[in-house]
């Protein structure tokens, strides 16, 4: 009725719009036009997603980011062609998040030869995973960010390995790897052999499902090294994986990533160490740029005494995360008289979850031992 009183679109020089209610989707024609070039927008359901999909096709063709949100659809197969030809007509679309992405090998392979697609979230899993080995790959040759996520049915993430591989990656900046399948340390150093091959990258997230066992695995800081050659590298994040660093793995990972701003090493593992607190000096010599450092530390006993040859460093670090680390009050002093060295602007946090008020009040202590050790005006930074 409202198209019948309202024949011409509501906003005719609308150019972007967020559609946050799905129960107003039915109206989404009286708005959409040709001048839109971004939609994000909310579906409950099939009825829901033809209507958006309809309308882009009819109404949108000039579309450059597309936002679809669809936390309870299961994508069924029989809405594969639909999707393929509404998202495959799109000429300018150089930005597609679909959060149910189970979009078919089909429209898979034709994004791929899209010369403008420059970031995508895509979901992979047994209907479109052999895609990358199809004759018709092309690689998406414009791409600088890209978000894949694994499905549960996906026994092994190999196929992982073989999506990177397969990518152009001459623009990619920013991957995300999120992975829910059994763990294998094979499989991560295939993932990491694939992955020194985007020259380019500067931001990687590899997240694994807290679902996902390792059982007795631990990952040495050496698996890194294929991405040593990433000297653009800016954010490193590896969450829910146990990987442990000795002294050289360290040192050899700084003074690769020079320009590294944020290490962050997140593991499920309570009594998980990443490497000893000695060792966080060489992060200070090397990585001038760094201004987050998230990572668990072997357990600090009461005896632990800072070195005294330490270099007074400059390093701006604003934030040393200590996950769960284990700290002695008995070695309050020394810990923060070699931080106040190492990282004098960084703040100290440590995660509560569960912990006795004991564990939050040594690190307390740390912090205001440490900013009674530096100078006032680099004390203040701290602060702030």
């Amino acid at each position: 009725m409202l198209k019948k009183y309202c024949p011409r679109p509501i906003l005719p020089n609308l150019t972007r719009l967020v559609w946050d209610d799905h129960q107003l989707v039915r109206y989404l024609s009286l708005i959409t036009q040709d001048t839109l070039v971004a939609l994000k927008c909310l579906v409950e359901d099939e009825e829901e997603l033809h209507i958006v999909l309809r309308c882009i096709e009819t109404s949108s063709p000039h579309l450059r980011e597309l936002t679809i949100e669809a936390d309870e659809l299961e994508m069924p197969s029989e809405l594969d062609e639909s999707a393929a030809h509404a998202i495959t007509s799109l000429n300018y679309l150089t930005s597609l998040t679909y959060n149910n992405s189970n979009l078919s090998q089909g429209v898979v392979l034709d994004l791929s030869r899209n010369p403008r697609l420059s970031c995508i979230s895509l979901g992979l899993g047994e209907w479109n995973q052999s895609a990358p080995l199809s004759p018709s790959w092309g690689g998406f040759p414009a791409l600088a960010e890209l978000a894949l996520c694994f499905a549960r049915d996906i026994d092994d993430f190999a196929c992982a390995a073989t999506f990177v591989h397969h990518l152009n990656g001459a623009c990619l900046t920013d991957l995300r790897v999120h992975l829910l399948p059994p763990a294998h340390a094979g499989e991560f150093g295939q993932l990491m052999s694939a992955l020194r091959n985007l020259a380019r990258l500067q931001k990687c997230q590899i997240s694994f499902g807290h679902s996902v066992l390792w059982g007795d695995v631990v990952l040495s800081g050496v698996a890194l090294a294929p991405l040593h050659v990433l000297a653009d590298m800016r954010i490193f994040w590896l969450q829910h994986a146990p990987i442990t660093f000795e002294p050289d793995a360290t040192r050899a990972l700084a003074r690769a990533w020079t320009h590294l701003e944020s290490l962050e090493f997140d593991s499920s593992a309570q009594h998980h160490s990443h490497l000893r607190l000695d060792d966080l000096a060489i992060f200070a010599e090397h990585c001038p740029m760094l201004r987050i450092l998230a990572l668990q530390v072997a357990p600090i006993t009461g005896d632990w005494c800072c070195d005294l040859g330490v270099r007074t460093s400059t390093s701006s670090l604003m934030c040393l995360a200590l996950g769960k680390s284990v700290i002695d009050p008995l070695a309050a002093t020394q810990v923060a008289a070699y931080l106040a060295k190492i990282f004098p602007v960084a703040f100290v946090r440590r995660y509560t979850w569960g912990d006795g008020s004991g564990a939050v009040a040594v690190i307390e202590r740390v912090n205001v031992l440490k900013r009674a050790l530096v100078p006032q005006g680099m004390a203040s930074i701290a602060e702030s």
